[in-house]
């Protein structure tokens, strides 16, 4: 039987071809894993979180990995390399759902594995990290564990983490684990990224009193009491809140549990 159904949304046939080599080379053959994209050529009819949806709901392999066309796994037995550290998570966490290289333990603690234009071979963090959000360009989600994004969401921003919130709600754990992969980009806040950050908020500040969840575009400020989501959820905060010497002292004042 396949383990893996891997979906893509596709609007460079190029890359994606690239891609799927480059897993391909790794260990991920079609005898082993399902490949599916989801065809933005021409036109966007799929966006992330629908996107997900659609791909979980298509998903009777035991596990989907959902991820973006611009990767290239590095040369080596990636097959095997992922197979060993999810076996690893299932004796250390077995309430894991959704596994990345990237993300945000809290405000202060980030963790990845990952090459991009900028950085090669880089890792940050205690791995595997449990996370309050991730990066969207890899993600391996359980499929027993049902979890889709917020039907009411759409758009290219942030599915990742509507994940983490959703699994975490429902008792799951999300890690960024040591797979390591090259982003051919560096990601970007495209034009609509402020409306899918408005609704995001609007979304989840209903299910807390008082949260914090930094996400790798942004922080966000979560509360069901709107002056505190007008105090904390302002510019001038998350500015605070990005600071070296910010993230220093409450990395102090709040250590990650060991």
């Amino acid at each position: 039987m396949r383990l893996f159904h891997i979906c893509t949304l596709v609007t460079n046939m190029e890359q994606y071809r690239a891609m799927k080599e480059s897993f391909i080379a790794g260990g991920f053959s079609e005898e082993r894993c399902r490949y599916t994209i989801l065809d933005n050529r021409g036109e966007n009819r799929y966006e992330g979180f629908g996107g997900f949806n659609t791909a979980q709901a298509d998903t009777q392999e035991p596990y989907l990995i959902y991820c973006h066309q611009d990767l290239i796994l590095p040369p080596g037995d990636g097959y095997g390399r992922l197979l060993g550290i999810m076996e690893e998570m299932d004796r250390t966490d077995p309430r894991w759902a959704v596994l990345g290289n990237a993300g945000w333990a809290d405000l202060t603690h980030v963790a990845l594995a990952i090459s991009d234009p900028v950085w090669v071979n880089r890792r940050l963090g205690n791995l595997p990290q449990r996370v309050q959000s991730l990066d969207e360009n890899f993600l391996v989600v359980k499929t027993a564990s049902g979890l889709r994004c917020s039907p009411e969401l759409s758009g290219y921003h942030m599915y990742a983490t509507d994940l983490c919130l959703v699994a975490s709600q429902r008792g799951y754990h999300c890690y960024v684990i040591d797979f390591l992969l090259t982003h051919l980009s560096q990601g970007n806040k495209s034009r609509d990224f402020y409306e899918v950050r408005r609704r995001f908020v609007h979304r989840w500040s209903r299910e807390f009193a008082f949260r914090f969840v930094r996400t790798p575009s942004t922080i966000l400020f979560l509360s069901r009491y709107r002056p505190l989501r007008l105090l904390l959820d302002s510019r001038l905060v998350r500015y605070v809140v990005s600071r070296p010497i910010t993230i220093r002292l409450l990395s102090r004042l709040f250590p990650l549990p060991s």
